[in-house]
């Protein structure tokens, strides 16, 4: 989009507006208003499986645009509606906390494969770098708004230790150490926060800052989903069995590569 295009390339907030058309009539043209080309049947709320605008046309639209610096270097531009009370910071934060039900395409031909194979509910679930990466999300593969195709959002959380994380992280995290002390420290912190909050609510004292990060922890906390853990090695999966016990919270292992190397031990953990 030209009007992000334009802004410099420095860590930034702020707002930009501009107006959407369906047309390209003269006018559309003269006032630099943004073209967005949909079916020739896409009629206002008429029903049919490709995109469509169900607003007026022209549409002014205003987003607010966040920049800031990775560790990497890069710079991360996020397009967002969030109210002026989430800062750049939290933001920042926020990007890290990924939302299953946010990454998913209903449209995307894999489910139309999916439900005509007869597979009608998966567990989609984001990528695979930062040590908490974001939740997962239980949902149906038939439909076209993921709003109505969820079943349970979120359905679990994942972590990711060893590998993955050591790897793609390596400007932060360059062991499985540091990486393990990572996701402790973060339960560990969410567990007092809530502990701290709900004190507060009972006492009616002063409550602890929000913190967006340590919120979305929450059902984790309270245990009303499982943390899912990436582990190959038998180090790593013996970590994450630790760190569970130590932060009470469920837990159940991914991929678990050396698992077979040790199922007796996993079978007497329950």
């Amino acid at each position: 989009m030209r009007e992000v295009a334009h802004l410099s390339m420095l860590e930034l907030d702020t707002v930009i507006r501009f107006t959407v058309s369906i047309t390209q009539t003269k006018e559309d043209k003269q006032k630099k208003h943004i073209f967005l080309q949909v079916p020739k049947n896409s009629k206002e709320g008429s029903k049919t499986r490709r995109g469509r605008w169900d607003f007026p046309s022209p549409y002014p639209m205003c987003l607010r645009i966040v920049r800031f610096q990775l560790d990497s270097g890069v710079f991360e531009t996020i397009a967002t509606s969030l109210p002026n009370m989430f800062t750049l910071e939290d933001i920042r934060e926020l990007y890290h906390l990924r939302w299953g039900i946010d990454g998913v395409y209903p449209l995307d031909k894999s489910f139309r494969k999916a439900y005509r194979a007869g597979v009608t509910c998966a567990c989609v679930r984001p990528g695979s770098v930062d040590c908490i990466s974001g939740t997962h999300l239980a949902m149906k593969t038939y439909g076209r708004r993921i709003d109505s195709m969820a079943m349970k959002n979120p359905a679990s959380m994942k972590a990711v230790f060893g590998e993955n994380s050591k790897i793609h992280l390596k400007d932060r995290l360059t062991t499985r150490i540091s990486i393990a002390a990572a996701i402790r420290d973060t339960l560990l912190f969410a567990k007092e926060y809530w502990e701290e909050k709900e004190y507060a609510e009972q006492t009616h004292t002063r409550k602890p800052c929000f913190d967006p990060k340590l919120e979305a922890l929450r059902p984790i906390i309270k245990k009303e989903i499982p943390l899912k853990a990436y582990v190959l090695c038998t180090d790593d999966i013996f970590t994450t069995i630790r760190i569970a016990g130590e932060c009470d919270v469920r837990l159940t292992l991914e991929h678990v590569t050396e698992g077979g190397l040790i199922a007796d031990l996993l079978a007497k953990e329950g």
